[in-house]
């Protein structure tokens, strides 16, 4: 199963964590469950998620669908809403919100399962009927990257990336400034934008950005103090960018 991670918003900490293992004993990644709206704006602005189970009434307020708000304004991932009450108006009041699926408690792992699952596939069928996004042939402003940090984007100087990192579905950029930021890309298309900024691939990886080469080794080099491995399958091209004096 490709790692799905997993955001968790349940007031009641003992079925939040219930929920959390549940989903690792399917093979989920899930993050330490939260219990109010301004945690749960929080993290979810600092950290990548695939997709996000809201209770709807935390401490007797309907604070989930705030959350499920913030999430489509900002993040567009699929979410699953919790509850115990099934009542008209607030099922109305979720509608609105177009959850990936409304699950009643108490549920089992099977109803977790099919839940998350329907949710993802939907969201993916969704997103492939969207309309093609227009670019300019030519992109302004080039040299940067506008970086999604919570609801804000932070310009991001491509030739002061120093390397980055892939785990999969998400990449982490390392700055000069000893920076980090995680991104949702795949390592061949994020090293296609970058190539003219000297940056490489010497890993299955990693990709680095020459210019702050300060020591090669045999199976790794080095990167403003940080050891980044070299794949040996790619030692011999990084052998052939740098100039050597014997």
């Amino acid at each position: 199963m490709e790692t799905i991670r997993i955001f968790i918003l349940e007031d009641e900490l003992i079925v939040g964590e219930n929920i959390r293992l549940l989903l690792n004993e399917i093979g989920y990644n899930c993050a330490d469950p939260v219990c109010t709206k301004k945690e749960a704006l929080e993290v979810l602005s600092q950290q990548a998620f695939d997709i996000a189970l809201l209770d709807i009434n935390l401490f007797g307020e309907n604070d989930g669908i705030k959350v499920a708000e913030f999430i489509n304004e900002s993040l567009k991932i699929p979410f699953i809403f919790l509850t115990s009450n099934a009542d008209k108006q607030t099922v109305d009041s979720a509608k609105k919100t177009r959850p990936g699926a409304y699950l009643i408690k108490p549920f089992n792992k099977e109803d977790l399962y099919t839940a998350i699952e329907v949710a993802l596939h939907n969201s993916v069928k969704s997103q492939e009927m969207l309309p093609a996004e227009s670019h300019f042939e030519t992109p302004i402003l080039k040299d940067s990257f506008f970086i999604k940090v919570g609801t804000r984007y932070i310009k991001q100087q491509i030739g002061e990336i120093t390397y980055f990192e892939s785990d999969g579905k998400y990449i982490v950029l390392y700055t000069k400034e000893e920076k980090s930021y995680t991104i949702r890309s795949g390592i061949d298309d994020l090293l296609s934008k970058c190539k003219d900024y000297g940056f490489m691939q010497i890993h299955r990886s990693f990709c680095v950005n020459v210019n702050y080469i300060k020591e090669i080794s045999y199976d790794h080099l080095v990167i403003l103090n940080k050891h980044v491995p070299i794949g040996r399958l790619y030692r011999d091209e990084v052998m052939k960018v740098i100039n050597k004096l014997y």
